[in-house]
């Protein structure tokens, strides 16, 4: 299984950082961010 996370990531904004960072560790091991 794949899945997208779309956001405004990589422009310098701690608090989107932090979510991305959350998002990407909460997927389970079966599925790889696009």
């Amino acid at each position: 299984m794949r899945a997208v996370l779309c956001g405004y990531y990589g422009l310098g904004n701690g608090g989107d950082e932090a979510l991305l960072a959350t998002l990407l560790q909460m997927l389970p091991p079966s599925v790889t961010p696009v």
